[in-house]
C-alpha cells in the first residue's frame, strides 16, 4: 500500500473532502475523447463544493447533453465510427461515477 500526504490550501482541501472519491475516480479515467471536456466539467462542479441536493440535481451542460443525445441516435442508427463509440463509452464511465455518486447520498440520507 502507497501512503501520500498532500500539502493543500485549506480552500482547496474542503472543498475536496466531501467528493473526493468521485474526483478521483474522474481523475483515473484513461480519456482520450471529447468526454475529458465532461470530466472536467463534472470534477470543476464537483471542486465548488456543491451541497449533497446539488448534486443529485446535477446535470451535464446543455452542450455535453445535447452531444450525448447525439451520440446515442448514432448508435440507435448503428452508425458510430470508432473514436465515437470509444466517446460514448467514456460518456457512460463518467455517468457511472456519478450515479454511484448520488446512490451514496441517497443511501445516507435514509439513515
Amino acid at each position: 500500500m502507497v501512503t501520500i500526504t498532500v500539502d493543500l490550501p485549506n480552500e482547496v482541501a474542503r472543498s475536496i473532502t466531501h467528493w473526493l472519491a468521485p474526483i478521483v475516480e474522474l481523475s483515473r479515467l484513461e480519456l482520450r475523447t471529447q468526454a475529458a471536456t465532461v470530466a472536467n466539467e463534472t470534477t470543476r462542479f464537483l471542486l465548488a463544493d456543491p451541497s449533497a441536493d446539488d448534486v443529485l440535481q446535477h446535470k451535464l451542460s446543455s452542450t455535453s447533453q445535447s452531444r450525448v443525445r447525439q451520440l446515442l441516435a448514432l448508435n440507435q442508427a448503428d452508425l458510430l465510427g470508432e473514436t465515437e463509440h470509444r466517446e460514448l463509452d467514456e460518456m457512460g464511465q463518467i455517468e457511472h461515477i456519478m450515479q454511484m455518486t448520488k446512490l451514496k447520498i441517497m443511501a445516507e440520507k435514509r439513515v
